[in-house]
């Protein structure tokens, strides 16, 4: 069996009023936060002892100032904030130290609020093997950005596209539309080893100034031809 003093690390207060003491001398009490110094914080017991007091490692919620909190304090080893009973008002904020993995065994984890914001000073990345984006409305800002895929699918009822300038390298186009309308406010320039152009019903070229010119031949083929 093991050792009872290494099972209980506390017993029980003797004394009804009196804050609970350790074994080792260790002692309970609850204290209310009056600033924070650096890496510690100023405390004042319920019984007006003032003291100053180290987080524990196992408190991830954050005290602050005006914050009831529960402490446990030792002779050797100073005092230590365990956990923060009640807010002072403040918002909360859970700090984690540096390279802390969320993690759970087995299932999901899921991260659930009205709002969610995900914010890294330097970087983020979101990685698996399956990632999905689900919602109604949706906003990228980016003043750089580079997409790579092996296969791109997109379907979208409408789509909207404002750019300075696009340029496209592919080595196949392949476009079926049922009308297509462009406006060029300047120059159209196609530049093509072999163009050709079908229209199954009619063709109409209309310019101001028109020039045809061939290296070789010029071949011009219908039932009636005008010309002038």
């Amino acid at each position: 069996m093991a050792d009872r003093h290494n099972v209980l690390m506390f017993r029980q207060p003797e004394t009804a009023g009196m804050p609970d003491v350790a074994s080792n001398g260790a002692t309970i009490d609850t204290a209310r936060v009056i600033q924070r110094d650096n890496t510690e914080f100023l405390l004042v017991t319920t019984g007006a002892l003032a003291l100053r007091g180290k987080k524990a490692a196992g408190c991830l919620l954050e005290p602050e100032a005006n914050d009831t909190v529960l402490i446990v304090r030792n002779l050797a080893a100073g005092a230590y904030i365990l956990t923060v009973l009640e807010r002072g008002g403040h918002a909360g904020r859970v700090m984690l130290p540096d390279d802390t993995t969320l993690c759970a065994s087995d299932g999901a984890l899921r991260l659930a609020s009205d709002t969610v914001e995900l914010v890294g000073a330097t970087s983020a990345s979101i990685e698996a093997p399956n990632i999905k984006l689900q919602g109604l409305r949706g906003e990228a800002s980016f003043a750089e950005l580079a997409l790579t895929a092996c296969v791109t699918a997109v379907k979208t009822g409408k789509l909207s596209l404002v750019a300075a300038t696009i340029d496209t390298v592919a080595e196949r186009i392949t476009q079926r539309v049922k009308d297509c309308f462009r406006w060029v406010a300047r120059t159209d320039s196609t530049k093509a080893g072999q163009v050709n152009i079908s229209a199954e019903h009619r063709l109409d070229l209309k310019a101001g100034d028109a020039s045809l010119v061939a290296r070789h031949g010029v071949k011009i083929d219908g039932d009636k031809i005008h010309l002038g």
